[in-house]
């Protein structure tokens, strides 16, 4: 069983080797330098209920990272999901309980209207998450990344 928790201080470690790894960010951007994600690290302990980020965990194994933010650049949705799993998580389903669990707070306890996901095209596994989760294409988009998709789903549409 996964669930989703707030993060403490002994998580930073964890975090840093998500973020800092080139295969789990190769569809965000690429992975980041180890003083960028302990900086980021730092911003999200000071204040997490903000920034809406989640440690997820199986038992006390730290599995990934989930958050609930706003996007800086799409303007079709309140908020986006987001996830990053370790490896050895990947193809077991948790990626779309996840997703699930994150719509389930976006909607039933902060009542946003809408929330959106970007998927790089080719990336084939997160397409199907946020498919399965029942988040609709919009369409499709260019960036200096190349090619992705913006995906929605209202809560009315939620259930």
């Amino acid at each position: 069983m996964i669930a989703l928790r707030r993060y403490s201080h002994l998580d930073e470690d964890h975090f840093v080797s998500i973020v800092t790894n080139p295969d789990i960010m190769d569809y965000v951007g690429g992975a980041v330098e180890i003083n960028k994600a302990k900086f980021k690290f730092s911003e999200i302990l000071k204040d997490s209920e903000r920034m809406r980020c989640w440690a997820i965990v199986s038992a006390d194994d730290y599995l990934g990272h989930a958050s609930l933010f706003t996007s800086d650049t799409i303007n079709d949705y309140e908020k986006e999901i987001l996830f990053y799993l370790l490896p050895n998580s990947w193809g077991k389903g948790f990626a779309t309980n996840v997703a699930k669990r994150l719509l389930e707070i976006g909607f039933n306890e902060l009542n946003y209207k809408s929330i959106g996901a970007t998927i790089d095209l080719d990336h084939c596994a997160s397409r199907a998450v946020v498919e399965k989760s029942g988040l609709k294409l919009l369409r499709t988009e260019n960036d200096e990344q190349g090619e992705f998709l913006i995906y929605r789903i209202k809560k009315e549409e939620f259930s």
